[in-house]
């Protein structure tokens, strides 16, 4: 019985693992390259986002979070999202350099840049 239920478990998790997968990657496809989305394209990502991020402690999400809400215009918002990433986690080089485009001058600029360099051997 212990074992049924532990079996149970391990696919409900194994299934909610590759609906977040899969929801991250709509997301990323809707994300990717856009300069401008619609009305349509934003709450399709959103509702992705929401999806994806359920039970899931990959940034991989809070990044693309802050990626919509910049594209939305919401920059203080994109902002306050990757200072959190970077805060947690200050070796991810996406959450720098989202928000080096997000910020695009100044003191945070300006560490986003030094991180992106100090993290990423190419670029230097």
């Amino acid at each position: 019985m212990l074992t049924a239920l532990f079996a149970v478990a391990a696919c409900a998790w194994f299934v909610l693992g590759a609906v977040q997968a899969r929801e991250t990657a709509r997301a990323q496809s809707i994300l990717g390259g856009a300069a401008r989305l619609t009305a349509a394209q934003q709450r399709s990502a959103a509702n992705a986002l929401s999806r994806a991020g359920q039970l899931n402690p990959d940034s991989t999400v809070d990044v693309l979070r802050a990626q919509l809400a910049s594209l939305q215009g919401r920059q203080s918002q994109a902002v306050r999202i990757l200072v959190g990433v970077v805060h947690s986690e200050p070796d991810n080089v996406a959450a720098w350099a989202q928000l080096a485009a997000d910020t695009a001058r100044g003191p945070l600029f300006r560490q986003a840049i030094l991180n992106i360099a100090r993290l990423d051997p190419l670029i230097r």
